[in-house]
């Protein structure tokens, strides 16, 4: 992806849909490009020097009672409640540091119902965010 890619658009904040490729290997560290298509969502793990869509920073597993957003959750809303700020300031102190807004304006959040992954779109798409 190049620079100032955005992540493909998704409903209520969930990218949620049929997990494809890398999904089952992901963890916190691992760059990706996401691709959608009518079958699903494929997640393919890069390099994080080169091109990326996005770095993952927490991986969970959802709690089922709450792993889809509440009735009247906005998208923002739901994204901060399973992606938090502190998760980032915890992966990457210094780029929370640098973007206080990161998780609401730069998170994308993927489930399957057994597995949550949350990443940012990094600002160039060649800088590790973690690093």
């Amino acid at each position: 992806m190049a620079d100032g890619a955005t992540l493909p658009p998704c409903s209520n904040g969930d990218c949620s849909k049929r997990l494809l490729g890398d999904w089952t290997t992901l963890g916190p560290g691992d760059c990706i490009d996401v691709r959608l298509d009518p079958s699903g969502t494929y997640v393919t793990k890069l390099a994080c020097t080169a091109p990326h869509l996005a770095e993952v920073y927490l991986v969970q597993v959802p709690d089922p009672g709450a792993d889809g957003p509440q009735a009247g959750e906005s998208a923002l809303a739901f994204r901060l409640r399973v992606c938090p700020s502190d998760a980032i300031a915890t992966y990457a102190p210094r780029y929370a540091a640098g973007h206080p807004g990161a998780a609401a304006s730069r998170s994308r959040t993927w489930s399957d119902g057994t597995k949550r992954v949350c990443a940012l779109i990094p600002d160039v798409a060649s800088h590790p965010i973690g690093s």
